[in-house]
């Protein structure tokens, strides 16, 4: 299963950077990629 899709209005998308960033990582379920993308967005955020 992909990464939660973002909701705009009535249309249905996906994050570009979150797409390669969890291929990176080998396309794991979302339970087990929520957590890591949530650190990973807060890292960022940080610097």
């Amino acid at each position: 299963m992909t990464p939660a899709p973002i909701r705009l209005g009535g249309s249905v998308g996906w994050s570009r950077r979150e797409l390669t960033v969890w291929i990176d990582y080998g396309c794991p379920p979302r339970t087990e990629w929520e957590p890591v993308w949530r650190v990973l967005r807060t890292a960022r955020r940080t610097k």
